[in-house]
């Protein structure tokens, strides 16, 4: 019994460390203008723009920053593989972030490739370019989108 009440009162006394970790977010604005993870645009048009917002927020029990690498690429999928055939660099972000904060940014998507299912690749980074961005990143989200030419009827 002793062994018992002294086991929990360790566990209620002792604090136990939380899972660290970082949340990374693309968002859209609804009609009511709320953020939600919904509704994202998906058919573009050359040289025409439309509005995402990537977030991050930070759960490291730490200060971080962070780099966010937006590309459009053309892919190809074989046997469950996905190879970069091109790529369009077009946003790089990089936040610093105290434990707990979260980073939000407005950015206008304004492809110039075209074609069909392209992919809207978003990676985070943990550190800065400096560092050297090589690898896997620490989380990525995309999107499949389709471009149009401006010029196409």
């Amino acid at each position: 019994i002793l062994l018992a009440a002294g086991s929990v009162g360790y566990a209620v006394t002792v604090p136990t460390e939380g899972e660290s970790f970082t949340e990374f977010s693309l968002l859209t604005q609804n009609e009511t203008g709320d953020l939600v993870a919904d509704d994202y645009p998906t058919n573009f048009t050359t040289g025409e723009s439309q509005s995402l917002v990537v977030g991050v927020t930070n759960q490291e029990t730490q200060s971080m920053t962070y780099t966010v690498v937006v590309d459009l690429q053309r892919v190809t999928v074989s046997n469950g593989s996905v190879q970069v055939q091109e790529a369009n660099r077009l946003h790089q972000f990089t936040p610093e972030l105290r434990d707990g904060a979260t980073w939000r940014r407005t950015h206008r998507i304004t492809p110039s490739m075209t074609g069909e299912r392209l992919r809207l690749q978003y990676r985070l980074y943990r550190g800065t370019p400096s560092d050297g961005l090589n690898g896997e990143p620490y989380r990525s989200l995309h999107l499949w989108v389709s471009v149009t030419n401006a010029t196409a009827s």
